[in-house]
């Protein structure tokens, strides 16, 4: 588990320190509104004096205040050439909501499916790039004020990698993953509107 600092630029003013970078908050994007995000990875091969790239592109949806869904593409340029490789999809449902001036907590399950060919290289189980699986678990936010923390515990379970990528004997196909994370808004001290640009000082474990 490997913790990252990060400083993060937004336009919305609308939680913005629960914006983290690598792990999902218990609250939602606003109902009725869609966001998309793309992830790219480098990572070098020492073995093959190669630089492997992914891109991940995300559609996020907000079905309603309640309800927010992904769908992700996994692309990669194994194999000499840039192509498809999977895709996912992931849920996440709010069950719990106690809000006051300044300050909420909320709490949320979701589950998380993928679809992937690629070759697996790597023992953690990662749904997001590397492996065909599902995953469910839980997440709750605490926000007071300026400063948000977030927690979550989930259970994964991988699968082979289609029928050319058999996923390894001597690897766990089950785990149990958990993450926390904090940030704070920095700027602006006080909104005067919500067009204002946000940084936001993020700690992710």
């Amino acid at each position: 588990m490997t913790p990252v600092i990060v400083i993060i630029f937004s336009s919305d003013a609308v939680k913005a320190q629960e914006l983290f970078v690598f792990t999902e908050p218990a609250s939602n994007m606003p109902a009725k509104s869609l966001g998309i995000r793309a992830s790219n990875w480098l990572m070098y091969d020492k073995a093959n004096s190669t630089l492997s790239y992914q891109f991940l592109p995300e559609l996020m949806w907000g079905v309603n205040k309640d309800l927010m869904i992904h769908f992700d593409g996994f692309f990669t340029n194994q194999n000499g050439n840039f192509h498809a490789v999977g895709a996912g999809g992931y849920a996440k449902y709010r069950i719990y909501s106690a809000d006051a001036v300044n300050r909420h907590f909320r709490m949320a399950a979701f589950g998380q499916l993928s679809l992937n060919n690629s070759a697996i290289f790597q023992e953690e189980i990662d749904l997001t790039r590397n492996n065909t699986g599902w995953a469910v678990g839980l997440i709750a936010t605490q926000l007071l004020h300026k400063q948000a923390i977030a927690a979550s515990v989930s259970f994964n379970r991988a699968y082979n990698n289609g029928p050319e990528n058999k996923f390894p004997t001597d690897q766990a196909d089950q785990a149990f993953n958990f993450s926390i994370s904090t940030g704070r808004l920095i700027f602006p001290k006080e909104y005067t509107s919500y067009m204002q640009t946000n940084m936001n000082l993020m700690l992710e474990c």
